[in-house]
């Protein structure tokens, strides 16, 4: 770029390609770089209340992010996955009420955006069997993060999860 900038006066047309073979603003050592969702989140709620006068009826719909609640919700130590399922329908019913409907992302077997995160959490699933049979009065004995690490595991706790959320009235969505 120096050399042509050296020798052109019109260099514009040179910015308008991508000049490596991974964008850097996208991607370090090979790996999708993370966003940085918790201050993008912090960003837009703030935005939202500085800008909206309206007050949550009980009308109010609320679309939650199933990922998200995933790990905002801190299970229990020593606790069983009923306890841990009540935890969340009880978190839920008490900041979004009855008409919350939880999305949760898919986990299909071809390629994903998601890759790029599963690989990377990948090293962190030395500790948990890499299936677990979840069963209601089943103590869990590792950590959460790590468990939820597994594509595996967490497809099956988000299965048995949304099946105890609609029990309680609530509306649940598996995205494609």
């Amino acid at each position: 770029l120096l050399i042509l900038a050296e020798r052109s006066a019109k260099v514009e047309s040179y910015f308008c390609h991508e000049l490596t073979t991974n964008p850097t603003a996208l991607f370090k050592d090979d790996f999708m770089r993370k966003p940085n969702k918790p201050e993008l989140a912090k960003c837009i709620t703030k935005k939202v209340i500085e800008e909206t006068s309206v007050i949550a009826s009980p009308e109010s719909l609320f679309v939650l992010d199933g990922g998200s609640l995933l790990h905002k919700v801190r299970w229990f130590k020593d606790a069983t996955f009923d306890t841990v399922f009540r935890q969340y329908s009880k978190h839920i019913f008490t900041h979004y009420g009855r008409n919350a409907s939880i999305v949760f992302d898919g986990y299909a077997s071809s390629a994903s955006t998601k890759d790029h995160e599963h690989r990377r959490r990948a090293n962190a699933l030395s500790c948990v069997p890499s299936q677990v049979d979840i069963q209601p009065s089943q103590r869990i004995v590792f950590d959460q993060h790590t468990f939820l690490a597994s594509d595996v595991n967490k497809q099956s706790f988000i299965k048995h999860l949304m099946a105890h959320l609609v029990e309680r009235g609530f509306k649940t969505k598996q995205s494609d």
